[in-house]
């Protein structure tokens, strides 16, 4: 995300923030159209580790933009 966001990324961290950046958010596709459950399982993992261990305040992700809605409303990216 530094490539379109370093700016952004760059005042979250000299405010002390701890940015974890998700990329790559994809499920094979033999296991998609399953409602969602498998994606949502993985955003729950990554969530808690990156909270967890990471010790992360703030998670970043570039998105393809009609995806825009999706990951607003359930993460607020």
């Amino acid at each position: 995300s530094d490539d379109l966001y370093k700016a952004e990324n760059d005042q979250l961290r000299r405010g002390g923030k701890v940015l974890v950046e998700i990329g790559n958010l994809s499920v094979r596709r033999d296991f998609q159209g399953r409602n969602h459950v498998i994606s949502l399982l993985l955003m729950k993992f990554f969530y808690q580790y990156s909270r967890d261990f990471l010790y992360a305040d703030r998670l970043v992700c570039t998105i393809h933009p009609r995806a825009h809605f999706f990951y607003r409303g359930l993460m607020d990216f």
